[in-house]
């Protein structure tokens, strides 16, 4: 990991341990590269939800530019991380966190909608 990436973390570091019993309940793996990229996406979107709307304007940029990536690779990995998600969750899991918003019998949510889902509810366990 780079400096950047550690240092963002040092800033969000008890978001942090709870968006990663998360992605563990998703069965998101921490070696998976997306892992990472939506982590930053999270976090980013709890402190600024307005980011949710400008994902490939604003949000997209932050997080290649934390990785010192590209868009599209950042783009692709947070898409592969959440289909892992889905490939390896439990329904029941997939219904308790995503509700009827999301089901489990239909494709991944998008990139978007995943991550919006998830740091609302980061927001609403600390705010």
């Amino acid at each position: 990991m780079n400096e950047k990436y550690y240092a963002f973390l040092k800033q969000h570091k008890e978001y942090e341990m709870w968006v990663d019993s998360v992605f563990l309940q998703l069965g998101i793996p921490q070696n998976a590269k997306g892992y990472d990229y939506l982590m930053a996406a999270v976090l980013l979107a709890t402190d600024k939800p307005e980011l949710i709307q400008a994902m490939y304007k604003e949000m997209y940029p932050q997080i290649a530019d934390l990785f010192n990536t590209t868009l599209s690779r950042v783009e692709r990995a947070m898409r592969h991380a959440i289909e892992l998600a889905w490939s390896n969750s439990e329904p029941k899991t997939l219904l308790d966190m995503f509700g009827y918003t999301i089901s489990s019998a239909r494709d991944t949510p998008t990139t978007g909608n995943f991550i919006a889902i998830i740091s609302n509810k980061l927001r609403r366990a600390y705010y």
